[in-house]
């Protein structure tokens, strides 16, 4: 288990849910799926707020094979489960400062198309550690079936040991009527997870 310092909010329609000041990543045992290696990270933000991505690890880039957000608590649980028509490209790989991509497949009768870049290195401080990351722009977007959500995800990824160490991420648009807003912050702690 890893943690994240964290601060931002989600909001749909009349509810509203803030991110705790702590959060959690627990990254299961990666299995061989085909030609990749497939990893489940459950990101917890809040007990009322959570987030579980099925990852695909390729040569050629890391691809969501599915995206569960889970938003309420007790009876009043909203969860969308995205599986994607394919393994949606989310990084490509390898790293090269300026390279691009999209892809774009359906899931749930709406269109979700990605678009990325490669921004630069940069070097951040984790839990005293000074490392080298590389700095991802990730935007997504989902129209149809009564959805029109834009997020865009900027990712501080630390290569030697595979983690985000720093995010920001903002949301805007409607979904299923409702008005959406997302932001967040996130810091990674330590290196290294829970013995």
């Amino acid at each position: 288990m890893y943690h994240y310092t964290q601060s931002g909010s989600i909001q749909a329609g009349p509810f509203g849910f803030n991110a705790d000041p702590k959060g959690t990543l627990a990254i299961g045992a990666p299995v061989a799926d085909g030609d990749a290696k497939r990893e489940q990270q459950d990101r917890v933000y809040s007990s009322s707020w959570s987030q579980e991505q099925v990852l695909l690890f390729r040569s050629a880039g890391v691809y969501i094979k599915s995206l569960t957000t889970r938003v309420g608590s007790g009876a009043f649980v909203q969860e969308d489960v995205c599986t994607p028509s394919h393994p949606l490209k989310a990084i490509a790989l390898p790293f090269v400062v300026g390279k691009s991509w999209s892809d774009q497949a359906t899931c749930n009768g709406r269109t979700v198309t990605i678009q990325g870049k490669w921004l630069r290195t940069e070097p951040r401080t984790v839990g005293g550690v000074r490392v080298s990351t590389n700095v991802v722009s990730i935007v997504t977007h989902q129209t149809g079936n009564n959805y029109n959500v834009t997020v865009n995800l900027t990712m501080w990824i630390a290569p030697k040991y595979g983690l985000s160490v720093h995010a920001t991420q903002t949301g805007s648009g409607s979904a299923q009527g409702n008005s959406f807003t997302e932001n967040l912050t996130e810091d990674l702690e330590r290196l290294t997870p829970d013995p």
